[in-house]
């Protein structure tokens, strides 16, 4: 295992070229590039915010490699009009449970911007079946409002809010009323500039720590969806 050092400048370097040169035969040039100085710390990132994680949940899948907690660099273009075959960013997501549908951890590093969050994207048709179940029941409902209220202070965001009324049957002065509006539960940091410890094996700590005031939420997702 490599310690974990930062991400060197010419990751960043890599990704902005990679932005002005979307396509194969100048990533198949700069291969070797995209090999030592992005996917190496990556891989010793995901070591050393997984090991965070763990202090807090145990179970938390960090696993690096590419397609499990490390994100391939190819997009899917099948259904999309961009026709790029490449990200221009690197992304991590850390998940707990039996796939990475589960609720957890996501960390996304652009050339000159960092998006991190935890939650849940968007939940699955089962997902939301027992996301609505447990939110509107007196027990786990006060839990999860707990859980929200809390982030108060926080510089972490509540997001997925998607339908305009809560689901059949649940009042309009509900006290989680507002979060049955939501096809998904994920609490985001503004995005923002990467911050100077990007560098340095400070990094993972600095984004995990934005980010911890989320792990209630992120149990109760676990352990009701």
């Amino acid at each position: 295992m490599t310690a974990f050092s930062g991400f060197p400048a010419e990751a960043l370097d890599f990704l902005a070229d990679l932005s002005l040169n979307n396509h194969k035969p100048w990533f198949d040039e700069h291969r070797a590039e995209f090999d030592n100085f992005c996917m190496g710390p990556s891989r010793a990132f995901v070591d050393a915010f997984g090991a965070l994680i763990h202090h807090h949940r145990p179970d938390v899948v960090a696993d690096p490699r590419t397609d499990r907690s490390i994100f391939r660099l190819h997009r899917d273009v099948r259904f999309s009009k961009d026709k790029s075959p490449f990200k221009t960013h690197l992304g991590f997501y850390f998940w707990e449970g039996p796939s990475k549908d589960s609720p957890g951890f996501y960390v996304q590093i652009n050339p000159d911007r960092l998006f991190a969050g935890v939650g849940c994207y968007m939940f699955n048709r089962d997902q939301l079946r027992n996301y609505r179940s447990n939110a509107a029941a007196p027990a786990s409902g006060k839990t999860l409002r707990r859980a929200v209220d809390q982030l108060a202070g926080s510089e972490l965001r509540v997001m997925g809010a998607h339908y305009k009324r809560p689901p059949a049957g649940v009042a309009a002065d509900h006290m989680n009323a507002d979060l049955l509006l939501h096809n998904g539960l994920w609490l985001s940091l503004p995005e923002s500039a990467l911050p100077d410890s990007i560098h340095s094996a400070d990094f993972a700590a600095d984004v995990f720590e934005r980010l911890v005031a989320g792990i209630p939420v992120h149990t109760w997702l676990v352990e009701h969806l």
